[in-house]
């Protein structure tokens, strides 16, 4: 790699201990000519590149002050990241009562069948597409038990292994 010789001034020293002084009369006033003016550009450069992080800075302080403007004139606005509180409620969702209905009724006319030793809701599925029955998605079911559950028309006998929820008509 070349070492890059930097001059600031006729006392300067480069990296390799040469000093500027060391040049003779013309050879500095050579060299100084030229880099006087590439300094001078360095110079406006560095200005112009202050007073454009000083307008960016602005120009945010600006941005910050209309979104609070437009977040306390209309909180819908810009909605920020959501809270917890509304990130479970975007999982709560109502299974419909004709799911439900459906559901109860299948296992009513069954009963022989799912009162036994239970049922579960992978087991319910599996049976309902073996009758020839459209089914609803496994997660609809499994609310759709919950529901019925907390309706009280099934009950929860026990959790099993891998956390299914085994359950039994209320006759």
């Amino acid at each position: 790699m070349k070492s890059r010789r930097i001059w600031h001034h006729a006392g300067a020293v480069n990296r390799k201990g040469f000093a500027m002084s060391q040049l003779s009369a013309p050879v500095r006033a050579a060299l100084a000519g030229i880099l006087e003016p590439l300094q001078a550009e360095l110079v406006k450069a560095n200005a112009e590149v202050e007073m454009l992080e000083r307008q960016l800075a602005q120009a945010r302080e600006e941005r910050k002050t209309i979104e609070r403007v437009l977040k306390a004139a209309d909180p819908l606005s810009k909605p920020g990241p959501k809270s917890k509180g509304q990130q479970a409620a975007a999982g709560r969702w109502e299974v419909s009562t004709r799911v439900m209905d459906e559901l109860h009724s299948y296992l009513k006319e069954h009963h022989d069948r799912y009162n036994g030793e239970g049922f579960y809701a992978t087991g319910l599925l599996r049976d309902r597409k073996a009758d020839g029955l459209t089914t609803p998605s496994d997660a609809t079911i499994n609310k759709a038990l919950r529901a019925l559950h907390d309706q009280g028309s099934i009950r929860l006998v026990r959790q099993g292994n891998g956390g299914a929820r085994i359950y039994k008509l209320v006759s």
